[in-house]
């Protein structure tokens, strides 16, 4: 027996929403798909839901989306399951704006002796011996000095 494990039961305001969103060319494709998937998948409407894989075909998406449309709509409602999730940033960015103040300054002052230029090697070991930061890859420096516009030439 294959019942799904998220059920989507729709009232007749929410029905109206959604056909509005998918008719309407002003909505984004994606809310417009998702409001689609919801359609499909209401356990109120005249013929029943449809399987997951047939909403998928329908819709041309996948059956995983399907479901996770399904998921949040039964555990966050209409709004979280036809708008995309903010992402969240996993790590914070390693220099706050005194760091990158910082790494600035000293790219644009003159090199340390026996050197011609600043590397990004030896401005990571700068902002570490100057205590900015604990660590720091060369990486994370030349994405700091692109994003601020600023180069080592």
């Amino acid at each position: 027996m294959n019942r799904k494990k998220y059920n989507v039961t729709l009232t007749q305001d929410e029905r109206n929403t959604l056909t509005h969103l998918v008719s309407s060319k002003q909505t984004a494709k994606r809310k417009s798909m998702h409001a689609q998937i919801l359609l499909y998948a209401d356990e109120a409407s005249s013929g029943g839901a449809l399987k997951d894989t047939a909403i998928a075909e329908s819709v041309h998406c996948s059956r995983m989306t399907v479901i996770r449309i399904r998921k949040r709509f039964a555990k966050e409602g209409i709004e979280a399951a036809l708008n995309p999730k903010l992402q969240k940033r996993y790590r914070a960015r390693k220099l706050d704006a005194k760091g990158e103040a910082f790494l600035i300054a000293t790219a644009n002052s003159s090199a340390p002796r026996g050197h011609a230029n600043w590397t990004l090697k030896l401005l990571a070991n700068r902002l570490m011996e100057c205590e900015i930061v604990q660590s720091i890859s060369p990486e994370s420096v030349r994405k700091t000095l692109k994003r601020t516009k600023q180069s080592l030439g």
